[in-house]
């Protein structure tokens, strides 16, 4: 017979015995099949519940018959491999096995695709449609070659059935059933076998499902009663329309629904959200949903070319592919899922970095770079002692990447070019997945996920590769035996993980439950949560182009059933809520055509249920407590953070400080504690042109360098006030051109450290040195600085100075504060005047627009300039030496020979009773009528709250106005969503 149950538990009820089969669609359908059974049963004997394949599987062997079938991966090979042999692209027509079998099973063969070619109504269709029959049949020839016994399925189905004992069978929701399983079920209703189908037709005969309509023609033909039970949406169902502002308030509003309904004495497993296919939806849900204490159950698959594992094999094919290039290396060695990565491989790339070496020509060809790198940088420390500090460093990171270069190609072996499938296979299982350490790394993620509860799919994606790489050296040698470029095994191999889905296991069973439609057909649910029903989310399953000849229609009629599935999970008084964000990315949404369709035949719902989409400030119940309170921002808890990032985090907090970090802890604390306790800032982007930091590092360089030629010495050490003005320089226009010279001469020798043969070095160089009819940058800066000195006492005296001391200071309330700094000043002038030595502090920055304004620096929000000149008097004062401050100056370099203004000097603080440059400007604050003393006492107060916002151990979201704008942490802290901290 055949009959159409109404739910899972129906079913359960209908056929309670224990000798039953129950044949199920999907592997997922088994958890809830298990779960009514024992409520049916309060436990005893679980139902025998399978899916076809593994049915099918289990009657073959059973029966002692020996067939090779192949599995959708193989036939997908095979499908490509006649692709090559008829001439044909998959990619432009469209077709996988699966589409092939679905045609066939709905009746259609090559003969009858030829046949619709020539009633196509187009040129273009014509030739599609025969391009598709053509390689349908070429598919058919090789699949008749993989047999060792070939027997055609007619003949394999009834020697299945008349060779087993009869049993009793219930086939849940059949969905595109294969060939095979439509004549084992129709030889099952010819014999004595007792089978129940359960065919789930449409409330609308109309729209009759198509997987129902072949299955009823079938067994039409076989004289089997077939009964078909419609089932129209009772008038008790309640549906709720709602839109609020954007994704996040959608998730947090259902999330306010579950709670409020748990809080009304619903379970949790009564309730679901709809997965529609928007995965960005559902991942929203899951992190709102975890943050109140519900966890969302899904037993789902993801691709296996998704899987870190198969991206890191991917990574590790391509080194070997492309020669050893610089972006695979980083892909493979940053980004893989390796076991035993170290410092050697870190270091590697960032010499490769440092000196620009792109790869490509090998493991050999990596090895002759750095060791012609290391020739150089040793026959340099040979010729200039002063460099050692510098390039001792470099020596040993050269080492470390000739050790990482030998290592990868002991593991990954040579660069193969021409090879035969078991070659690549041995290369992908033992040198890559081996000995790389991606299963062992695979195994280890997995066994840490499994003790923490979570998902996680890459035990089972490490598996899945090396089914798949035996695979292919098997079929590849059964129609494919004779050796191919390395590339054509790659792209091969590569095609067959695409197409694969792996299991992702999922510990956390007793949830909220996320399902499809198809998975919740025979399920009934209380509340049910349909989120991103709207305009291009609801999906359309794949469809090649010929479907629409040869089965027009199937695609509105495929949206109609999942819209009808989604009806018949609401209980007879359940309520089903569909939502939709009126804008998603500021971009506003349109209404679902097929949302008619769920509301009709149905009332509104409560008016309760309404006000909770509707409020302005949702609030989200704790179900444990029974307690309600609004959902707000709250600091982060260290107790989050493992015992050793509690140990580091501690250990950064200790340690002097420097004005970059206290700059950042005054724009947010919770951007301090993201960016510098969790060191989580993201890496930037290796270009071709100089970084910000290496301009920075070699121009200032450049500028030590040229004042210590003219000075004839470096000074190193300031013991006496005797020291610090004999270590001043004074330029003479008389050299003016010599200076030059020297100037250029040192940014040239500098320059060549981070590589002159990158796209746009020929650029930067001119932009320095200049051109026949334009000055470069650095004569401008000379330029300038001649100009400046002869408007100020002042003259240069150390460059790069560095200091350790701790600046004494008081807060708003006069507690005495001791603030520890560490800093590395760019350049402090000296000069004396009226028998005290005064001193003058300057910073080189690239543009003006790195320059910090003096209303900022009173603000507290910039502290650089204040922890500076409070540094330098201090640190010379612990030596004994007592100076004065009395300016402080940005001074821009420039990036650009078009910019009219760089280099210029921007003054932010001068003695006005001291000959020093003062500004262009009067300033009007309060700090210019007070004594330099003071004003600079007065600046290290405004550091204070910095320094305790980065010290105290709790860091609130709480940023100054401008903070957020280029912020990369608001997806952390959910600014957005929560707002700031009380």
């Amino acid at each position: 017979m055949a009959a159409a149950a109404r739910t899972i538990d129906d079913v359960v009820r209908a056929f309670d015995d224990e000798n039953l089969t129950i044949i199920v669609p999907t592997a997922t359908w088994k958890r809830p099949l298990a779960a009514a059974r024992a409520r049916r049963t309060g436990g005893g004997q679980p139902l025998t519940v399978e899916t076809f394949t593994s049915f099918a599987a289990a009657l073959c062997n059973e029966a002692g018959i020996v067939r090779t079938r192949l599995s959708t991966s193989d036939a997908d090979f095979l499908l490509r491999c006649a692709a090559r042999e008829e001439g044909l692209s998959l990619g432009t027509l469209g077709v996988t096995s699966r589409s092939i079998s679905r045609w066939k099973a709905a009746g259609h063969s090559p003969r009858s695709l030829e046949g619709e070619s020539e009633r196509a109504p187009s040129a273009y269709m014509s030739r599609l449609l025969s391009d598709c029959a053509r390689l349908w049949a070429a598919f058919e020839e090789k699949k008749r070659g993989t047999a060792a016994t070939p027997i055609d399925t007619l003949t394999y189905a009834e020697t299945i059935v008349s060779t087993l004992t009869a049993r009793d069978i219930v086939v849940l929701a059949l969905d595109n059933p294969t060939e095979l399983e439509l004549l084992l079920i129709e030889q099952m209703f010819r014999s004595e076998w007792n089978v129940a189908l359960s065919t789930a037709w449409s409330s609308d005969t109309s729209h009759l499902r198509d997987v129902g309509k072949v299955v009823y023609e079938r067994l039409c033909k076989v004289g089997a009663t077939v009964t078909c039970q419609t089932e129209h949406p009772p008038a008790q169902r309640q549906t709720c329309v709602v839109m609020p502002k954007h994704p996040v308030d959608e998730a947090r509003r259902a999330a306010a629904v579950v709670l409020d309904r748990l809080q009304n004495g619903d379970q949790l497993q009564s309730m679901a959200i709809v997965d529609l296919g928007d995965r960005e939806a559902i991942r929203l849900f899951r992190e709102v949903f975890d943050s109140v204490g519900i966890t969302l159950t899904t037993d789902d698959t993801k691709p296996l070319a998704s899987t870190r594992a198969a991206t890191t094999v991917r990574a590790a094919l391509d080194v070997l592919w492309y020669g050893w290039r610089r972006s695979d290396l980083e892909h493979l060695l940053y980004g893989g899922l390796l076991s035993d990565t170290g410092t050697d491989e870190r270091a590697l790339i960032r010499v490769a970095r440092q000196h620009r070496l792109e790869g490509g020509k090998g493991a050999d060809g990596w090895l002759q770079d750095l060791h012609e790198r290391q020739a150089e940088l040793e026959q340099l420390l040979e010729s200039d002692d002063d460099q050692q500090r510098d390039i001792l460093p470099l020596l040993r990171d050269l080492r470390r990447a000739l050790n990482a270069v030998t290592s990868l190609r002991d593991k990954l072996g040579d660069s193969p070019t021409i090879c035969s499938a078991h070659e690549v296979v041995d290369i992908i299982r033992e040198n890559i997945v081996g000995r790389l350490g991606i299963r062992a790394a695979a195994f280890a993620l997995a066994a840490d996920a499994d003790v923490e509860g979570l998902p996680c799919a890459e035990r089972e994606a490490v598996l899945s590769l090396d089914a798949l790489a035996e695979r292919y050296g098997a079929l590849s040698s059964l129609f494919n035996d004779r050796a191919l470029p390395f590339s054509e095994h790659v792209t091969e191999f590569w095609e067959s993980v695409v197409t694969t889905q792996v299991r992702i296991p999922d510990s956390r069973l007793d949830g909220l439950a996320v399902v499809t439609p198809a998975e919740g057909r025979l399920r009934r649910y209380s509340t049910i949560i349909v989120p991103s029903f709207r305009e291009g989310v609801l999906p359309r399953p794949h469809r090649e182009p010929i479907d629409d000849v040869i089965d027009r229609g199937r695609q509105q009629r495929d949206v109609r059933m999942m819209v009808d599935d989604i009806v018949t999970m609401s209980d007879v008084d359940g309520v089903t809520i569909i939502s939709r964000a009126i804008e998603v990315d500021e971009t506003p949404t349109l209404q679902s055509p097929f949302q008619h369709f769920v509301t009709h035949n149905s009332r509104a719902a409560d008016e309760s249920l309404v006000n909770i989409y509707t409020v302005d400030d949702v609030v989200l119940y704790d179900f444990e407590t029974r307690t309600s309170e609004p959902r707000r921002q709250q600091n982060p808890d260290r107790q989050f953070v493992d015992v050793l990032g509690v140990a580091t985090i501690e250990t950064l907090i200790s340690k002097p400080m420097g004005p970059s970090a206290l700059d950042i802890a005054a724009q947010c604390p919770y951007k301090y504690y993201a960016s510098r306790l969790l060191e989580l800032d993201e890496s930037h982007l290796v270009t071709d042109r100089l970084s910000a930091l290496e301009r920075g590092v070699l121009l200032h360089a450049t500028i030590r360098r040229f004042f210590d030629t003219v000075r004839g010495h470096v000074v190193e050490n300031i013991s006496t006030s005797e020291d610090l003005l004999a270590a001043r320089i004074e330029l003479s226009e008389e050299r003016r051109s010599e200076y030059l010279d020297i100037l250029h001469n040192h940014f040239i020798e500098l320059r060549t450290k981070y590589g002159t043969d990158h796209l746009f070095a020929p650029t930067e160089f001119r932009t320095y040195i200049g051109t026949p009819t334009r000055k470069g940058l650095l004569q401008r800066w000379l330029e300038l600085e001649f100009k400046d000195q002869a408007n100020s006492i002042l003259r240069p005296a150390l460059f790069e100075w560095p200091i350790t001391t701790t600046l004494q200071t008081y807060d708003v309330l006069g507690n005495a504060v001791e603030i520890p700094v560490r800093i590395r000043v760019d350049r402090i002038d000296v000069a004396e005047h009226d028998g005290k030595i005064v001193i003058g502090v300057i910073d080189y920055k690239s543009t003006q627009n790195s320059v910090s304004s003096r209303s900022r620096i009173l603000a507290g929000e910039a502290t650089q300039m204040p922890i500076y000149l409070a540094a330098v008097r201090q640190s010379f004062a612990d030596h004994g030496i007592r100076v004065e401050p009395v300016s402080a100056i940005y001074r821009t370099i420039g990036t650009s020979l078009r910019s009219a203004d760089d280099p210029v000097t921007k003054i932010v603080l001068a003695d006005t009773a001291t000959p020093v440059l003062q500004p262009s400007r009067q300033w009007r604050d309060d700090l210019v009528n007070l004594p330099i003393g003071t004003q600079v006492d007065e600046l290290v107060k405004t550091i204070v709250p910095a320094y305790t916002t980065a010290t105290r151990r709790t860091y609130p979201v709480r940023p100054k106005p401008t903070a957020c704008r280029y912020c990369s942490f608001a997806s952390l802290c959910r600014i957005d969503s929560w707002g700031i901290s009380p």
